[in-house]
């Protein structure tokens, strides 16, 4: 076997470092409670970029990560990655969060790019949320100009989206996919959001490469769940001053580690 030397991580806010973006009003917040300034980027707070911190010099990991990506993203990002890095394939391992549904993606024709769309029901209706995956960074006429949109996206949504059809479609697409991975030798892991399917959540393959977070001798694969039940959330490190479910820099901290230590085993990193 090839040792690892790219980690490549695809998943959502909780992966990508939600609540550490660099211009972040929450960020002056965070400071006050920490011991020393947080680190300067969001990679750096991100677990990924603290799970950097704990492996071998030599690997790389390649945070990929989005705020309000659902499975499409994720399958398509993997797939860009495979594609683009043919002479890696053999030493990269793939770290993959499964998502909560009711998240899309779309091109927009007129800005020329995907653009993140999370939605759920509201009565008899759709309700959409539109964003280019890194508002943050977005100037105020591109938010604008995404926003106007979102009544359209839920008409859309209610006229031809059933959330139960979409579901079934989601899982099946992402357990397929993890199939194919598996199919094509490549080395991969998920955590997440259990599939909501109990046969594809009960898949030897699927819990056979499940990570896992513990607090207080339970198992969780969901990282909001545990983040709720251990107190490692945003609001909870600030005591509410900040309000925000993402991982605190200690949380995100407690993650790498846990990741770590099964990762360890698997593939020696």
């Amino acid at each position: 076997m090839h040792r690892i030397r790219y980690i490549v991580t695809v998943g959502t806010s909780f992966t990508a470092g939600g609540g550490f973006e660099e211009n972040s009003i929450l960020r002056p917040i965070m400071n006050k409670w920490e011991p020393k300034p947080l680190p300067s980027s969001m990679f750096e707070c991100s677990w990924p970029g603290q799970f950097q911190n704990l492996i071998k010099s030599d690997i790389e990991v390649i945070n990929l990560g989005m705020p309000g990506a659902g499975y499409e993203y994720l399958i398509r990002i993997t797939e860009d990655w495979i594609s683009n890095n043919e002479d890696k394939l053999d030493r990269t391992l793939f770290l993959l969060e499964t998502s909560s549904l009711g998240r899309s993606e779309f091109w927009d024709t007129e800005l020329q790019q995907h653009i993140v769309c999370n939605w759920e029901q509201k009565g008899d209706r759709m309700k959409a949320s539109l964003h280019s995956g890194q508002y943050w960074l977005d100037s105020p006429e591109k938010i604008a100009a995404i926003n106007k949109k979102e009544e359209l996206m839920s008409e859309w949504l209610t006229k031809f989206v059933g959330f139960e059809p979409f579901l079934e479609k989601a899982e099946s697409s992402l357990f397929n996919f993890f199939c194919k991975l598996n199919y094509k030798g490549y080395k991969f892991a998920h955590y997440g959001t259990p599939f909501t399917n109990p046969i594809i959540e009960e898949d030897p393959l699927i819990k056979s490469k499940a990570l896992y977070l513990e607090h207080k001798g339970r198992k969780y694969t969901s990282i909001h769940e545990y983040l709720d039940a251990s107190k490692l959330t945003i609001t909870d490190f600030t005591q509410g001053e900040a309000v925000d479910f993402h991982a605190s820099l200690k949380g995100n901290l407690h993650i790498a580690h846990f990741y770590y230590a099964q990762l360890k085993q698997l593939y020696n990193i």
